[in-house]
């Protein structure tokens, strides 16, 4: 038998990157995730507030980015490409930062791509 004698964590968090024409706003989540919010114990409106109020826009992109995301750099700019990330966990102490942890809301349309990775 093994026994652990150090700092178990049952912890859970999500990292997302959100790739957007334009400014990203409520309006294109909406569209983009349709009507998963109504599937959440709070309303659409915590819901998208949620991601929104948790993300940074990144003004350069690095090549690690370029690679994972698959948008030559050249385009960004020439097609108002923005591009935010965020992450959640159930240690922050809000429900929704709780629920949105450990949900996958990866997603593409036209206007917006989310790469959203639970762990």
């Amino acid at each position: 038998m093994k026994i652990r004698t150090g700092f178990v964590s049952n912890s859970s968090s999500s990292s997302f990157v959100i790739i957007c024409k334009g400014e990203l706003t409520e309006g294109k989540l909406r569209n983009a995730l349709g009507d998963v919010a109504l599937g959440f114990e709070f309303g659409p409106g915590t819901f998208y507030n949620g991601i929104l109020d948790n993300i940074e826009e990144h003004e350069t992109v690095s090549v690690g980015w370029y690679r994972d995301i698959d948008i030559p750099l050249s385009q960004l700019t020439k097609d108002d490409i923005h591009i935010y990330s965020g992450s959640h966990s159930d240690n922050a102490g809000s429900r929704i930062s709780s629920t949105l942890c450990s949900t996958n809301l990866s997603v593409e349309t036209d206007d917006l791509k989310i790469i959203w990775s639970p762990r």
